[in-house]
């Protein structure tokens, strides 16, 4: 009888030293995920904070229809890395007419960059004036006038962005229309094309693309 209690009193107190370890390390995981918690909030927090605030009616870098474009997009802030490619689109005489490369996170902001780059090159002045002081009216028809070419991936993704641009350029003056699938615009101051399709689409529209390419503004 002696000898049965004692085996249940150690049984109970492996049972409670095994209780205390699993305790232990509940509280340990429950530390490390509030470690992370906060590490991903002060990340996120200083992200914020690099955040820079940019007017969309500062001069010095925006035109009147790129701003009125950031205030059809809701648009006041960028980060950093995407104010320093706004600056090499907009403002660089040196840039105005070279290739701009830059690879970002998915997420992270890159279509909007591209989106302006498109507004600026079909807007920007011959003369490669600096884009605060241009504001260059859209004459339809006008045969010097600048087109420009954004190209997707796949036509689900360029049907959903021509909506987008078709609504967001419209505060611009200007008109988006696509290239994906069956569908060929005659006339566009913006076209998307999946990639897949873009190679069949030159060979088959050689004549169009002939008449278009001396336009492309990029």
């Amino acid at each position: 009888m002696n000898k049965n209690n004692t085996n249940v009193k150690k049984q109970g107190r492996r049972n409670k030293k095994n209780i205390n370890k699993n305790v232990k390390k509940i509280k340990n995981a429950t530390k490390y995920k509030k470690k992370l918690e906060n590490q991903q909030k002060s990340k996120a927090e200083k992200i914020k904070v690099e955040m820079v605030g940019v007017s969309s009616k500062n001069d010095d870098i925006f035109s009147p229809k790129i701003a009125a474009y950031l205030k059809n997009k809701s648009i006041a802030k960028f980060y950093p890395w995407q104010l320093e490619c706004l600056k090499l689109i907009l403002l660089s005489p040196t840039t105005l007419k070279k290739d701009l490369i830059f690879t970002a996170p998915t997420g992270s902001g890159k279509s909007l960059i591209a989106e302006l780059a498109i507004l600026n090159a079909i807007i920007r002045d011959l003369d490669d004036k600096k884009l605060a002081n241009f504001d260059v009216e859209r004459r339809s028809g006008d045969e010097n006038e600048k087109k420009a070419i954004y190209i997707l991936p796949f036509i689900s993704i360029a049907r959903e962005k021509l909506m987008e641009f078709q609504v967001n350029f419209r505060a611009s003056d200007l008109v988006a229309e696509g290239f994906f699938g069956s569908y060929l615009s005659g006339s566009f101051d913006s076209c998307h094309l999946a990639i897949e399709y873009s190679i069949d689409l030159y060979e088959r529209h050689d004549t169009e693309f002939r008449i278009f390419g001396p336009k492309l503004a990029a």
